[in-house]
């Protein structure tokens, strides 16, 4: 009996900072993998942003066209739309330009 607890008390001993080691590190495992998870996450929402940033520098690249015309001629014409920086603005011409264009020009 007292050999039987002897080995018990001494394997309680030895196998505590075992145990407490084990889990520790698998608190550090766990940590671990949380901080890769994180980053894995933060890595894919980048990379999806420059996705599509991509995609809109692609769809600007292209040039966008009016729908097809056919002339009595049996002609198909395609006009390409304006670009927008290139767009005539809605608004009336500053006062100073308006009355340049209305007084004649001297020679």
């Amino acid at each position: 009996m007292r050999l039987l607890l002897s080995a018990t008390l001494l394997a309680l001993v030895l196998g505590g900072p075992s145990a407490a080691q084990a889990a520790g590190e698998s608190d550090k495992m766990s940590e671990d993998l949380e901080r890769a998870q994180r980053r894995a996450e933060q890595l894919w929402r980048e990379g999806q942003q420059k996705i599509l940033e991509g995609v809109e520098t692609i769809i600007k690249a292209f040039p966008r066209y009016e729908a097809p015309e056919v002339t009595e001629d049996g002609d198909v014409i395609i006009r390409r739309k304006p670009d927008p920086e290139d767009a005539p603005t809605d608004q009336p011409p500053a006062q100073d330009e308006a009355e340049a264009e209305s007084e004649p020009k001297a020679i």
